[in-house]
């Protein structure tokens, strides 16, 4: 029995909600998610914290140790890993059969609703000002940067999310769930994207990119992997 029939024969009918227009005992606030036992969210939950080590680790590496971030980060990542798996499990009915065609359809709309972002980022003005590729502390805006990182970050990537999750699913519960997964990775792996323009300070760009993209293909694959194997449809239905 391949991936996918392991899946679809096992799906007991109560993870499979009601539709945008059906009645149902759930809660509307949780009408999104395919099913609302939090442990069912305990790979993306994990998929979250193999990315934030990840990071960690290439920050260390590439850059400088933040190991004093990892209880912030820990928190982040795990709920934004719970985030991704409800937006991954909205629209895996539509993704590709098996491990390796779900991972690399994860992997692909997690960059995806990050693109129109990171494209505004490198035509707009710099969010930090910098002379001779130096930041200029003192001349930095806090809140008007904090306004452009509000909207030009997070809520361009949760319309991206949104657009990408109706595309699949053709329902307001997919739309929702899609864009609260890609606040969750723009918030997390890719919280550097907006302040760096490759034609200000290409190195330091291209590093964010790499900090960025290869956090979030380790937590795709150790997502759609964990839940493939120990995933809440491989349990037993309750009668």
């Amino acid at each position: 029995m391949n991936y996918d029939q392991q899946r679809s024969e096992s799906v007991p009918a109560r993870a499979r909600p009601p539709g945008d227009g059906e009645a149902g005992a759930r809660p509307w606030w949780t009408r999104f998610a395919p099913d609302v036992e939090p442990w069912n969210y305990l790979p993306g939950v994990l998929a979250g914290l193999v990315g934030c080590g990840v990071f960690l680790v290439l920050h260390a590496l590439w850059i400088l140790p933040i190991w004093f971030v990892a209880p912030v980060g820990v928190v982040v990542a795990g709920l934004g890993g719970a985030l991704v798996d409800v937006a991954f499990r909205t629209v895996e009915p539509r993704l590709p059969a098996g491990l390796f065609g779900r991972s690399l359809a994860l992997c692909v709309g997690s960059v995806l609703v990050l693109v129109p972002t990171v494209a505004l980022v490198q035509v707009g003005a710099p969010y930090l000002p910098t002379v001779d590729g130096a930041v200029r502390t003192a001349a930095v805006d806090v809140p008007a940067v904090a306004l452009r990182f509000v909207v030009e970050f997070l809520l361009v990537t949760a319309l991206a999310g949104a657009g990408v999750g109706w595309l699949l699913t053709r329902r307001r519960r997919g739309a929702l769930a899609v864009a609260a997964g890609a606040v969750a990775i723009a918030l997390g792996p890719g919280h550097n994207l907006p302040f760096f323009q490759v034609a200000v300070h290409p190195g330091p760009t291209l590093t964010a990119y790499l900090l960025t993209l290869v956090p979030l293909v380790v937590a795709s694959v150790v997502l759609v992997v964990v839940d493939g194997r120990y995933g809440p449809t491989h349990a037993t239905p309750h009668g």
